[in-house]
């Protein structure tokens, strides 16, 4: 059979190269250690190469680099390359109208994030037994995305709830800032908005622009659900224009955010164009990271 694609001769050999290490039991550990090191290495470039070697219809070579890479990353425990990976691929998949892909791909993020709250619920266990606190508020936020993420809300809740953090949300502002999105996910949006303007004050004090700009946005999705429209628009508005990596993502939700004002404005043409923005902004910074 021809090979239609460049990724086709590509991922088969990255895949081969990881296949392969699994078998070489004849090394000592030390060895086996710099192996794995070097062909995750030449994996990583080889599927990175054929993921830049596929031309922009190719959509479905594009959607298996993505998948694989991140499947890649998730042997390594690269958390936040591996979601990020997953997202491009599912995204891809659903262009293609491919339910076998997409799927495949929300199976592998319900398992990594099943297997990031075994390894959080484990640590919080040895942090509160060597009563590390601040260590301890660090996983617990962790824990609680990973919930919010699995529409776990309930059981996000009562951990952020719980009576041992109540001092910390005078000082912690994530942790107000996490029970808001938690909130929002639910539909409780009087409720969002309160812990928001809580969040919001404490990153001020502690002069964190990039949250402060998440705190807005997070307001404007609010005052926009609860049909505030002014209140939406001055929120959206507010939100500064920061030269960060953050930033980015930030501003490609604000103008989805907008486009979604726009709609309940009855603003369709506006909406529209806003939309439009939005996912041209999501795509651009997607291709900015290979």
């Amino acid at each position: 059979m021809a090979l239609e694609r460049s990724s086709d001769l590509i991922i088969p050999h990255a895949k081969f190269l990881i296949l392969r290490d699994l078998y070489e039991s004849d090394l000592n550990h030390e060895k086996a250690e710099e192996c794995t090191v070097r062909r995750f290495e030449r994996a990583e470039f080889m599927l990175q190469t054929s993921l830049k070697l596929c031309t922009p219809d190719d959509l479905h070579g594009q959607a298996n680099s993505l998948f694989k890479l991140a499947q890649l990353y998730n042997t390594q425990h690269r958390r936040s390359e591996t979601e990020e990976y997953l997202a491009r691929a599912l995204y891809a998949y659903t262009q293609l109208q491919d339910l076998v892909g997409q799927a495949n791909v929300v199976l592998h993020q319900a398992q990594m994030l099943a297997d990031v709250r075994h390894s959080l619920e484990q640590a919080l266990v040895l942090l509160k037994e060597h009563n590390n606190h601040a260590s301890q508020v660090n996983a617990i936020l962790e824990l609680a995305h990973v919930l919010i993420q699995s529409d776990q809300l309930s059981d996000a809740q009562t951990l952020l709830l719980s009576p041992d953090l109540k001092r910390d949300f005078i000082h912690v502002p994530g942790l107000s800032a996490t029970l808001a999105w938690l909130y929002i996910c639910g539909g409780n949006f009087d409720k969002a908005e309160h812990y928001l303007v809580s969040a919001g004050e404490l990153f001020q004090q502690q002069a964190n622009k990039v949250r402060q700009a998440e705190v807005l946005l997070h307001l404007g999705i609010v005052h926009t659900k609860s049909n505030r429209p002014d209140k939406a628009e001055q929120a959206l508005n507010a939100i500064p224009d920061l030269d960060t990596w953050e930033y980015i993502f930030i501003q490609s939700r604000r103008l989805w955010v907008l486009g979604d004002l726009r709609i309940v404005q009855g603003r369709l043409d506006e909406a529209d164009s806003l939309l439009g923005e939005a996912l041209t902004e999501i795509v651009r910074h997607n291709r900015g990271l290979l």
